[in-house]
């Protein structure tokens, strides 16, 4: 590995503790009433087994994923531990946290993947189809929330609003986006060959019409692949409440975090609303783990069940638990997991 590609590698982590850093400092300035003393007087009060809950559906989101993506390789034949879906989970959280796209994660997934046996466009295909489950799962919780629970929204700011509105049409069109790349194969392959071409002309890529000519031949394998999925459809509904379990576990975070520090439990609810359209909301502007927008949005809805302090603290010490500890694991996971591959390699 030469020195520019370490630099590479470091930049993404670097650029997100600066925001992560840059987003805590900004809540506090928006919030003058905010103090970290008083921040950890709040974290003192909380009830032990509730902040317990809440680390286990950390595990748990992880785990949900590791399911999903297991139940999603089964479908093309390939039988995989739920271990090593676990370490795949892991790699696919904590990369999509540190760079600024909700699938940056995919290619440390297939690169474990196709490590562990699995041929490079089966796990292309499998990373496809969780992302499209992924985000339709999204627009399932999103869509029903905004039916069962059309007020929440109403008590948000007109940021805010505009964010989750903006967010669930964003989800739609991916999803109809990586569906149609699941149904329509010769869509990526466009896809592909043009943004190859563009690096081209940029001068990134040499060697153009080679460069797109590996991507054709790959494309005659990823359509055998494809030709696995006909018919099945059926098939994704296992992974598709994985996934829909997946969320739940990432909003548990927030009702343990509420319960724990003296909320009554009639208010969840309310919290597990907010949560969703939160998570809908995070998706509009793409920088590392929508770190920024995600805290403004979540204050934003709890400062309608409670005093700004009260907000603040609740939403800095669910993050911390639901982002900054789950991306610390799978980042430790992330790194054993290239540890033992190469070992193996050795």
């Amino acid at each position: 590995m030469n020195n520019k590609e370490k630099k590479n590698k470091l930049l993404w982590p670097i650029l997100f503790f600066v925001i992560a850093a840059l987003s805590v400092w900004a809540i506090k300035e928006q919030n003058k009433s905010f103090s970290f003393k008083e921040f950890s007087e709040f974290i003192g009060t909380a009830k032990i087994s509730f902040i317990v809950g809440a680390f286990i559906s950390v595990f748990m989101y992880i785990g949900f994923e590791a399911l999903a993506l297991k139940s999603i390789t089964q479908i093309f034949g390939y039988k995989t531990s739920f271990l090593n879906n676990y370490f795949y989970a892991s790699g696919d959280l904590y990369f999509s946290a540190i760079t600024p796209s909700a699938t940056g994660g995919q290619p440390a997934c297939g690169y474990f993947m196709n490590k562990d046996g699995v041929p490079l466009m089966a796990a292309t295909m499998v990373l496809i189809v969780n992302t499209f489950l992924y985000t339709f799962s999204l627009v399932i919780m999103g869509v029903l929330d905004l039916i069962i629970n059309p007020k929440t929204i109403l008590s948000f700011g007109p940021w805010s609003k505009f964010f989750i509105i903006f967010g669930i049409l964003i989800q739609i069109v991916l999803a109809t986006f990586f569906w149609l790349l699941i149904k329509k194969e010769y869509l990526l392959e466009k896809i592909c060959s043009k943004f190859v071409r563009f690096l081209g002309k940029l001068k990134f890529v040499k060697n153009v019409d080679g460069k797109v000519e590996k991507i054709n031949k790959k494309m005659d394998e990823y359509r055998d692949i494809a030709k696995m999925l006909e018919g099945k459809s059926k098939k994704f509904i296992i992974p598709l409440i994985y996934n829909l379990l997946m969320r739940c576990s990432l909003i548990a975070v927030s009702v343990f975090v509420y319960l724990a520090t003296g909320n009554l439990a009639a208010g969840v609810g309310k919290v597990v609303s907010i949560q969703i359209l939160v998570i809908i909301g995070a998706y509009v502007i793409p920088i590392p783990g929508a770190i920024g927008i995600t805290d403004y949005i979540m204050i934003d809805g709890y400062k309608s069940l409670f005093d700004a302090k009260h907000a603040v603290n609740l939403e800095l010490l669910s993050r911390s638990i639901s982002f900054y500890a789950c991306v610390l694991l799978c980042g430790i996971l992330t790194l054993v997991k290239f540890i033992l591959v190469n070992r193996r390699k050795k």
